[in-house]
């Protein structure tokens, strides 16, 4: 049985925090069957996942749409 699972550090910047970011992240992260952690560091947060690539690539095509959340903006990934 062959395992696909990855794990990922994704650093965001742009005014996302105190808006609602990172529960909007761990929302997208469960739909998408994904694990792991979001935390602040200090104007910069931090998303590590770990899952199958097709479901983080889907989670990252998610989140560039953060601005239809009403959620903040992104300005790097």
């Amino acid at each position: 049985m062959k395992i696909d699972n990855r794990r990922y550090r994704i650093l965001v910047t742009g005014f996302v925090q105190g808006v609602g970011f990172r529960p909007m992240v761990a929302g997208l992260a469960e739909e998408e069957n994904l694990v792991g952690q979001v935390k602040n560091l200090g104007g910069v947060v931090e998303i590590i996942l770990s899952g199958k690539q097709e479901a983080v690539e889907n989670f990252l095509d998610r989140l560039c749409a953060v601005e239809k959340h009403g959620v903040g903006r992104i300005d790097s990934i």
